[in-house]
């Protein structure tokens, strides 16, 4: 991540190359040695480096190039590697949509999917790898420790797995975003890094846990490996956790989740086509993955339904007094840390600013949805004050009374252009 938050991606395959060395007559332990050859293996590594997050279509391109590298001389090696990337720098990107772009790198065919929107993120990568690490609670207290921004390290032996969950778990808050340092791969030489006292979200080998426990302080510990969180002060996370009934809507929806690919297979045929099988299999985590996307979503409207009532677009503004005493009793302290974060001035800004989003389109259909359902079942009355303090005071309340109230807490850099303007139904209060 460079200084302007702008992300590059890299995919690397590893091989081990042999190579003839040539030991000449000599001495050796106090023996005579005779001139011989033998055959040593030396490791070599291939990087392909991008904007876009493509690993999978990545992955699938560097497999296909080491076929070609097993086969290769030595001397054909760097011409290998050249035709390689002209191939790959000639592909174009899908747009944004329901289309792909596949081509043919011998002997898999390689797809790169394209986003829902143009705002939407690229996905490609199996979103359910947290669910098989991690049951939906623990998962959920993750998810609550990168909404109130606090300093976490992710560990595991295995380098791809570390970049792959932490990748899996920003797509989880979309459309919220982390706005603090990312470092998914964190080298030996770079441990230091973790006694920045600024919210950041790095990732190390399993080696370290021991020592980096030991020596820092307040970190959020995540062992991927074994599905353990904890703090570096003690074995628990004293942290406000995500309000109740979210979480039980998120857990179980996460527990219905068909997970494990095999079980689809059960009444299938053995596959003779290789072709044939990825894309059925890319075909049944495509599915997959929209499931998880929809369920995280729904997790985060859940969160935060509401907020857009105690907006005031006019002087751009949050009245955060008047939204926290909407919440539960035993959640305003989970809110308190939420709403003093980066990540949710972020959000923020995209509601003053009237952004059509994911998370404005689920919350319209859902807030519709209640009141359908609340119109078929209870008969016209006056609202009840748990529905006024949800829906926002300013409906209700006379304008002298409502004068009186705090306008609300202004957020720094919020004062930005409105890139979309939407018509306002007219009957709607916009004041606090």
């Amino acid at each position: 991540t460079d200084l302007f938050g702008n992300r590059t991606h890299g995919v690397v395959v590893q091989y081990y190359r042999s190579v003839q060395s040539c030991l000449g007559d000599g001495v050796q332990n106090g023996h005579r040695r005779n001139s011989t050859k033998s055959r040593l293996y030396v490791p070599f590594a291939v990087c392909i480096i991008s904007k876009f997050p493509y690993y999978n279509a990545l992955k699938d391109c560097l497999s296909c190039l080491l076929v070609q590298l097993r086969t290769a001389r030595q001397s054909d090696f760097d011409e290998a590697i050249k035709e390689f990337s002209a191939k790959l720098s000639l592909v174009p990107l899908p747009p944004p949509g329901q289309l792909h772009v596949s081509f043919s790198l011998r002997p898999l065919q390689v797809v790169l999917p394209s986003a829902e929107d143009q705002d939407g993120p690229v996905v490609d990568i199996d979103l359910h790898l947290p669910l098989l690490c991690f049951p939906p609670t623990a998962l959920l207290l993750v998810l609550s420790c990168l909404l109130q921004e606090q300093r976490m390290v992710f560990f595991s032996s295995d380098w791809a797995r570390l970049t792959l969950f932490a990748e899996s778990l920003l797509l989880y808050l979309q459309p919220l975003s982390w706005q603090q340092p990312y470092v998914p791969v964190l080298a030996r030489g770079m441990l230091d890094f973790l006694m920045a006292p600024t919210a950041f979200l790095m990732g190390c080998h399993i080696n370290h846990f021991e020592e980096i426990a030991a020596e820092t302080e307040d970190l959020i510990l995540v062992n991927v490996d074994e599905g353990i969180v904890q703090s570096s002060w003690s074995e628990t996370v004293e942290l406000p956790t995500i309000p109740a009934a979210a979480a039980e809507c998120f857990t179980s929806r996460a527990e219905s989740l068909q997970l494990h690919y095999d079980l689809e297979l059960c009444h299938l045929g053995a596959g003779t086509d290789i072709d044939s099988l990825r894309f059925q299999r890319r075909g049944w985590q495509r599915n997959l993955n929209s499931q998880i996307q929809n369920i995280a979503l729904e997790l985060v409207v859940n969160i935060f339904r509401g907020v857009q009532d105690f907006l005031n677009h006019e002087h751009r503004v949050f009245n955060s007094e008047e939204f926290l005493r909407t919440r539960e009793p035993e959640d305003q302290l989970f809110y308190k840390k939420v709403l003093e974060t980066h990540i949710f001035h972020s959000f923020l800004r995209d509601r003053l600013n009237r952004k059509r989003d994911t998370f404005s389109r689920m919350e319209q259909m859902t807030r519709n949805q209640v009141s359908r359902n609340r119109a078929m079942t209870e008969s016209p009355r006056r609202p009840p004050m748990s529905e006024m303090s949800r829906s926002g005071y300013s409906r209700y309340t006379s304008p002298d009374r409502r004068l009186s109230k705090r306008l609300g807490a202004s957020l720094p850099n919020l004062d930005q252009p409105i890139h979309e303007v939407h018509s306002i139904n007219p009957n709607r209060s916009q004041s606090v």
